[in-house]
């Protein structure tokens, strides 16, 4: 009963984030193809003026779209991560998915043993149970919020994480996809 409180109050408060937030910052990142890249430098632009007193407006986010699953189950397309500040809940980072159900059956898809930049996080930040019908794709976003006494995670190297999925009616375990997500 208090898990489910719990997870209630984490929705309700998301869901009053999403209608306030000021900041939002995109995380330029790539799916590790067990391939070294270079480090760079990137920094979030945020409007400013310039020199006249005009407006300069934000920079476009740019678009991810890497293929993190495709198997006869599901197609799973990582589409970014963006961190954004609210003045009154504080800091929430969102994974972006786009997740294609090939299965005749319903779907649920969760998220194990999620780690950024090396550091687990705990389970109380993060919120991410989806369910997709038969044949159906679903933009989904694994949200992770700030709460007092824990750490927020960063998001300077990489995102990890098991995505489990799950048949819709019986709750059996059909797939488990560990994910490993560099950041540029």
């Amino acid at each position: 009963m208090k898990n489910l409180l719990l997870f209630i109050t984490l929705i309700g408060a998301m869901l009053l984030a999403a209608c306030g937030g000021d900041n939002e910052t995109a995380i330029d990142s790539t799916v590790d193809k067990n391939e070294e890249q270079p480090a760079e430098d990137t920094a979030a632009g945020t409007e400013g003026e310039t020199e006249g007193g005009e407006q300069e407006p934000a920079p476009a986010e740019e678009e991810v779209s890497e293929v993190i699953v495709d198997d006869a189950n599901v197609t799973i397309t990582y589409q970014g991560t963006t961190t954004q500040e609210d003045d009154i809940f504080g800091k929430t980072a969102s994974i972006k998915f786009q997740i294609v159900n090939k299965m005749g059956n319903s779907i649920e898809v969760q998220s194990r043993e999620l780690s950024t930049d090396n550091v687990m996080v705990d389970d109380t930040l993060i919120a991410y149970s989806e369910t997709i019908a038969a044949g159906k794709t679903a933009n989904t976003s694994l949200d992770i919020s700030e709460y007092e006494g824990y750490e927020f995670p960063t998001f300077n190297e990489n995102i990890e994480t098991t995505l489990i999925v799950m048949n819709g009616d019986t709750w059996d375990t059909i797939a488990e996809y560990p994910v490993n997500i560099s950041i540029k």
